[in-house]
C-alpha cells in the first residue's frame, strides 16, 4: 500500500511540475535572437524573379493567353525601370524610376507605394518564399518590403569602389533569402536581409543562376563558376568569349548563352564541352534565350525574329514579330527594326511564347507559329512581359504604361 501511495504522489508531483513549467515558459518574453518560423522553398509566385526561374529560363509556371485581349490598363508614375514581378495572387511589383517600389493589385488599382530613397532602384524586384519584395537601391542598399507595403528591412551591402559598378539581379533562394552579385563579389543573404557569406570571382559577374543547391555565376567574359557556400567558387567551364544578356539553364547539366551576338552556345557543366546550337553571322542575337520544357531555345534577333532550336541545333521555329523582318532584302525591314531591340521572350509548358515589341502590339505565338496580338498594347519602349496567373500576362513599358492581357474567354 505504501509503495502504491508513494508512486501516486510522485506521479502527481511530476504532473504538477509539467504544468508549472509550461506556465513559466509561456510567461517568458520571446528572445528575438532565437530561430523564428520561416516560409522556405521556391517562391510560388508566377513571376517572382527575373526570367521567372532560378535557371533564368523564362519558362512560365502557368499557361499564357492564346488569344489575348486587354483586361485593364494603367500607368505607373515615374516610369518602370526594370522588368516587373508578379505574386501568387496576381499583384504586380514595380521598381519605379523615381525611387519607389510600387504594387498594383490584380485589378489594376494601386495597392501601395514605398519610397526606397537613394535614387532609382538598380534591379528588378524579386519576391522571396515568404512574400517579401526585395530590391537593390543605390548605396548599395538592400530593401525588403512585405506584401502589405511595410518595410521589413533596409540594409547596407558590403561594397566599395568598383565592386558595385554592376549589380546583378537578386535570385530568391529556397531558404527564404536571396543571392546577388556586386561587381565581382557574390553574396548570400538571409531572410532578414543580413549578409551571411560572400565570395569573390576573378571578374565581373554577369548573372547568377540556381542549380541543385549551388549557385552558378556567369562572368562578363563568359567564364562559369560554381559556388556552394561556405566553400570557395570553382571554375566549371567557359563559353570562350563574352556572353550577351542573361544565360539560361537549358538542362540540369548545361547552360545556353548568346555569344558574340551571332552564336548560341550550350556549355556542358560536367565536362566543360561546348556545343554550338547556332552560328550565323547574318543574324544578331539579342541574348537571354527562353528555354521550353523540351529544352528548345527561343532567342530574339535584332531584326525582329524569334529563332527556335532543339538540342541538336536543328531550327524548330522562325517567326517574325516585327513585320518586314523576313523581307527578301536580307531582313532589313522598316527603320524601326534598326533603331530598337526586342525584350526577352517567355514561354509556357505548351510552347506558347509571350512577347512585347517596340511600337507594335504585344501578344503570344502558339507552338505552331501562329501569332496573336492584344490590340491597344503598343508602346515605343517595352521593358518586357511576365505571367500573371493562368491565361494572364502583364505587359510593361519603360514609360510606365502597364497592361494585363488575357484570353477572350477568360474574365
Amino acid at each position: 500500500m505504501r509503495s502504491s501511495a508513494t508512486r501516486y504522489a510522485l506521479g502527481a508531483l511530476l504532473a504538477l511540475g509539467v504544468v508549472v513549467a509550461a506556465a513559466w515558459t509561456r510567461a517568458q518574453p520571446i528572445d528575438p535572437t532565437l530561430p523564428q518560423q520561416r516560409i522556405v522553398g521556391r517562391p510560388s509566385a508566377p513571376g517572382s524573379m527575373l526570367r521567372l526561374s532560378p535557371g533564368r529560363t523564362g519558362l512560365s509556371p502557368s499557361p499564357l493567353p492564346v488569344a489575348p485581349r486587354v483586361l485593364w490598363r494603367t500607368r505607373a508614375q515615374g516610369g518602370i525601370g526594370h522588368s516587373v514581378s508578379v505574386d501568387d495572387r496576381g499583384a504586380i511589383v514595380i521598381a519605379s524610376s523615381i525611387a519607389q517600389l510600387v504594387q498594383i493589385d490584380p485589378h489594376g488599382k494601386p495597392d501601395w507605394t514605398v519610397h526606397t530613397g537613394r535614387g532609382a532602384p538598380l534591379t528588378t524586384p524579386v519576391i522571396t518564399s515568404d512574400g517579401t519584395r526585395v530590391v537593390v537601391v543605390p548605396g548599395p542598399q538592400l530593401v525588403g518590403v512585405d506584401a502589405t507595403g511595410h518595410v521589413r528591412f533596409k540594409r547596407a551591402l558590403p561594397a566599395s569602389g568598383s565592386s558595385a559598378s554592376f549589380v546583378g539581379a537578386p535570385l530568391p533562394l529556397d531558404n527564404g533569402g536571396v543571392a546577388l552579385s556586386l561587381g565581382s563579389t557574390m553574396l548570400r543573404i538571409d531572410p532578414a536581409g543580413r549578409v551571411v557569406s560572400t565570395a569573390d570571382a576573378p571578374e565581373t559577374v554577369q548573372t547568377l543562376l540556381g542549380r541543385s543547391g549551388s549557385l552558378l555565376a556567369v562572368t562578363r567574359r563568359g567564364n562559369v563558376l560554381s559556388w556552394r557556400s561556405p566553400g570557395a567558387p570553382s571554375h566549371v567551364g567557359s563559353f570562350g568569349a563574352p556572353v550577351d544578356g542573361w544565360p539560361a539553364l537549358c538542362s540540369s547539366h548545361s547552360i545556353c548563352a548568346s555569344v558574340d551576338h551571332h552564336r548560341l552556345v550550350e556549355l556542358d557543366l560536367d565536362t566543360g564541352i561546348r556545343h554550338v546550337r547556332l552560328d550565323d553571322a547574318s543574324v544578331t542575337l539579342l541574348g537571354s534565350p527562353a528555354v521550353s520544357r523540351t529544352r528548345e531555345t527561343l532567342t530574339p534577333t535584332a531584326d525582329g525574329l524569334v529563332l527556335g532550336h532543339d538540342t541538336t541545333g536543328k531550327e524548330t521555329l522562325r517567326v517574325a514579330l516585327i513585320p518586314g523582318s523576313l523581307a527578301p532584302d536580307g531582313g532589313a525591314g522598316p527603320s524601326l527594326v534598326r533603331r530598337t531591340t526586342l525584350p526577352p521572350v517567355i514561354v509556357d509548358g505548351a510552347g506558347t511564347l509571350g512577347f512585347a515589341r517596340p511600337g507594335l502590339d504585344a501578344g503570344t505565338v502558339a507552338s505552331t507559329g501562329e501569332l496573336h496580338t492584344a490590340p491597344g498594347t503598343a508602346c515605343a519602349d517595352p521593358v518586357g512581359v511576365a505571367p500573371a496567373g493562368p491565361h494572364r500576362m502583364v505587359v510593361a513599358c519603360r514609360s510606365g504604361l502597364l497592361w494585363l492581357v488575357g484570353d477572350k474567354a477568360k474574365r
